[in-house]
């Protein structure tokens, strides 16, 4: 026995209201769902960053010598020498960087400033930076150092901390030689 609530030709009948209730019933609770998703997803998306589930690009700086031939010739004591290097910005945002040109002599402790200077890149630029420097008399050995210091987001942090670099080449009393060393540090 069915009961019907409406005959307009098909007639209405309890299952086909039960069926469209709960039909409407399950779209409104997907939409409710999607709403709460929608309106809470960079709470989620925060929390999944936290426990390291989303991926994060890799942020580092390039330093390098931009022409290291030219360097490794035998500077004439006294004279001056353009050292000329490249910053790659691969940081996913905008960076000040810092250089500093020092000095140091294998027998002294402290270096000599030899120039300075800052520059700001967007993520991906380069730029070459040439220093003029006077080359310092060698009495035996002497460090010609390229230094840079910039916020930087270190893999795995989420927040920037102070980042350091460094470059450097010999220069003796009668030859420079380029130092196939580069070190990083991060503070």
């Amino acid at each position: 026995m069915q009961l019907r609530i409406h005959d307009n030709g098909g007639g209405l009948t309890i299952t086909k209201l039960v069926k469209r209730f709960f039909g409407f019933l399950i779209v409104g609770v997907l939409l409710g769902l999607g709403c709460v998703v929608f309106l809470s997803r960079s709470a989620l998306a925060e929390q999944a960053d936290a426990w390291h589930l989303v991926p994060r690009p890799q942020r580092f700086t390039e330093l390098y010598f931009a022409d290291y031939l030219r360097l490794s010739t035998a500077p004439k004591p006294g004279s001056t020498q353009t050292v000329a290097f490249t910053v790659h910005n691969l940081e996913h945002r905008s960076t000040a960087y810092r250089y500093e040109l020092t000095s140091l002599a294998a027998d002294e402790q402290t270096g000599k400033t030899l120039g300075s200077g800052s520059i700001m890149l967007a993520h991906g630029q380069s730029k070459v930076t040439e220093q003029v420097i006077a080359v310092p008399s060698p009495r035996k050995r002497t460090l010609i150092k390229v230094s840079l210091s910039y916020e930087g987001i270190a893999f795995g942090d989420s927040r920037p901390t102070p980042q350091t670099q460094s470059i450097h080449y010999w220069v003796e009393a009668t030859r420079a030689v380029l130092s196939d060393k580069v070190h990083h540090a991060t503070k």
